[in-house]
């Protein structure tokens, strides 16, 4: 059976610090593929976000630098109709039985988990694999649901069953090219830089390219005086 990790976000735009995570999981639990599943927050203003055949795309540029962890951009999400984690889980482990998922998850996101529809049944029916961030540590540690099913914990990688219940947590790779976040990226490109650590200079040449996220080609240089 294959053993594929689920991880899902935004990737609004791809940068360096979401494959160094894919490699991370990858090489830790021993991942057959790492499926990119592009979403949207609900919570905020869809015009933020570039298409997902964009996105989708500008992962493709920065895979292409990964080539030690098989990367796969879907958009399942839309396939299924629907972005909440436990249904979207469930009909993956029906399309694909001979396959082993495991979610991935930040560990940021267990503060607003028990506003998840159907969050516990996600950790009662699959393998989740928290990612631990910076700063998030402890709330992770605090949060009800870790409390609530602590007996499916597993201390180990070599402990951690993919496709059966149970959880995991990973810390978060330290990796000097990747520690900005998509938004402080953006942030710097709307305000002319055009120089960027790691690979994120391929994306930020394909997004003024196709003028995203409001950025506008760099028009020519002025004649020197």
């Amino acid at each position: 059976m294959k053993t594929v990790a689920l991880f899902g976000g935004s990737f609004n735009p791809p940068h360096d610090g979401h494959f160094a995570i894919g490699d991370h999981i990858h090489k830790t639990l021993k991942t057959d593929e790492v499926w990119m599943m592009f979403s949207i927050n609900r919570l905020k203003d869809p015009s933020i976000y570039a298409s997902i055949d964009h996105r989708m795309n500008m992962a493709r540029l920065m895979a292409r630098h990964h080539p030690q962890t098989p990367f796969i951009m879907t958009d399942i999400e839309q396939q299924v109709g629907t972005n909440q984690t436990f249904f979207v889980l469930d009909e993956l482990k029906k399309r694909y039985p001979d396959t082993r998922f495991i979610w991935v998850m930040g560990a940021d996101n267990l503060k607003g988990f028990d506003e998840w529809i159907r969050g516990d049944d996600i950790f009662r029916n699959f393998s989740v694999a928290i990612i631990n961030r910076p700063g998030h540590d402890q709330d992770a540690w605090d949060s009800r649901v870790l409390k609530k099913f602590a007996g499916l914990q597993r201390n180990a990688p070599d402990d951690f069953k993919p496709g059966q219940p149970g959880w995991i947590f990973l810390q978060d790779p330290q990796v000097a090219d990747a520690a900005e976040s998509s938004s402080a990226l953006l942030k710097r490109l709307r305000a002319g830089e055009t120089e960027f650590r790691g690979h994120f200079n391929e994306v930020a040449a394909y997004i003024r390219k196709h003028e995203l996220y409001g950025i506008k080609k760099a028009g020519p240089r002025p004649p020197a005086p």
